[in-house]
């Protein structure tokens, strides 16, 4: 249910809409801290527990960069790191880079 609520809140932060970030960035904190406890054995909504760790951290990362960007490069660094989709996206590597400058 989390990852779900995390997909939600950063599809509508990508629309501008930014009314739910401050939940949307508690529920993916809580995602990802249930997932790195390794308390899941479903990864539903996605189809690995590594793809969730990828959209995740770099959701957390999207919508904590401008508050925190130390902490959103860590998020970006996890992401690039995962098996997942992200590991290839020149999107996250970019985000990565623009942190951590």
């Amino acid at each position: 249910m989390l990852g779900t609520l995390a997909q939600a809140g950063y599809a509508a932060s990508l629309t501008g809409n930014a009314s739910l970030n401050a939940e949307t960035i508690q529920d993916t904190k809580k995602a990802i801290q249930i997932l790195e406890a390794g308390k899941l054995t479903k990864a539903d909504p996605f189809t690995s527990l590594d793809v969730a760790r990828g959209f995740l951290n770099f959701a957390l990362g999207s919508l904590i960069r401008d508050e925190s960007p130390v902490e959103a490069a860590a998020a970006f660094l996890k992401a690039v790191q995962a098996d997942s989709p992200y590991k290839t996206d020149p999107m996250a590597f970019h985000s990565l880079g623009a942190t951590t400058l």
